[in-house]
């Protein structure tokens, strides 16, 4: 088993709508129908959408990681209601579509964002068990700054606190220009009308994985509860 914390488009806002069609699936991994795109084959938006629907619809703020012995899902969630408790609610600049290598995301910029990705990490990492040889080999293998490899050492994973940026993953990698391009022009008209201003957060989400081959779904939202 695995968990995550994530932000996640507040339930039943047109943003979750919105990303739940387009990827094929809600929070708690149910099917949704998704909409047609001209140019594209059901089959091809499958495999286009296949990672991104593995983790659901996110932008990751302490990446997945197995409980360390002697920790509790009970004692992970204690950790994180005291952990929200203390936060308010903010907003950010509204997000756009835009590649990140080849991928196409949501993503903005924003302190704020940056801050809460690296409280975080920092808050429950007692709870993360070392990574295997194994999953280290993984993260070096696509080749890690100086920079990147102390992240990976400390805190189990290369793209954290000054490496982090934000963005929410609508793509596996398309390296094709033109039809990364056709798919970006689509996504962001189809996005457009639930990205009409600014993003708040004001809440994260704790996601699980049963095992490896299983997605990852809802388990609890935490609300920020400092006004």
């Amino acid at each position: 088993m695995r968990h995550a914390i994530y932000f996640t488009p507040p339930e039943g806002s047109d943003l979750e709508y919105r990303a739940a069609a387009w990827l094929g699936r809600d929070s708690a991994g149910r099917p949704v129908s998704r909409p047609d795109v001209p140019g594209f084959t059901a089959w091809r938006l499958d495999t286009l959408t296949a990672a991104p629907r593995h983790y659901g619809f996110h932008a990751t703020l302490k990446p997945p990681f197995s409980l360390a012995e002697g920790m509790t899902t009970d004692g992970l969630i204690d950790a994180l209601k005291d952990f929200t408790a203390a936060r308010a609610a903010f907003d950010v600049p509204r997000p756009h579509v835009a590649p990140l290598n080849d991928f196409l995301c949501l993503r903005t910029d924003s302190v704020a964002l940056d801050d809460l990705a690296a409280d975080c990490v920092r808050a429950v990492d007692a709870f993360r068990a070392p990574e295997s040889p194994e999953e280290m080999a993984k993260r070096r293998a696509g080749g890690l700054s100086r920079r990147q490899e102390e992240m990976l050492v400390r805190w189990g994973y290369p793209y954290v606190m000054d490496q982090f940026r934000f963005h929410m993953t609508l793509t596996n990698r398309i390296p094709d220009d033109t039809e990364r391009a056709a798919l970006a022009a689509w996504l962001s008209d189809w996005l457009a009308p639930a990205l009409r201003g600014p993003m708040t957060v004001p809440e994260i989400a704790l996601y699980t994985q049963a095992d490896r081959a299983a997605p990852f779904t809802l388990t609890r939202l935490f609300a920020f509860h400092c006004r």
